[in-house]
């Protein structure tokens, strides 16, 4: 049986643990975004859509 009150990611990296954290606050809190958002902005932290131009590619038809 599971213990339900162990964190998933407990035994694992710390970057799991934020992950899940983040995870869980988006979920449950709709505030969280909006206040990581406006945190990361007072912090000039770039904030919002991720745009990158690609223009195209090709490959190579042997290698």
């Amino acid at each position: 049986m599971k213990d339900l009150n162990k964190r998933r990611f407990e035994e694992d990296s710390k970057d799991s643990l934020i992950l899940e954290t983040i995870h869980y606050h988006t979920i449950n809190e709709p505030q969280y975004l909006k206040n990581l958002v406006e945190s990361l902005n007072e912090m000039n932290l770039p904030t919002g859509t991720d745009e990158k131009n690609v223009t195209g590619c090709q490959s190579q038809k042997k290698f």
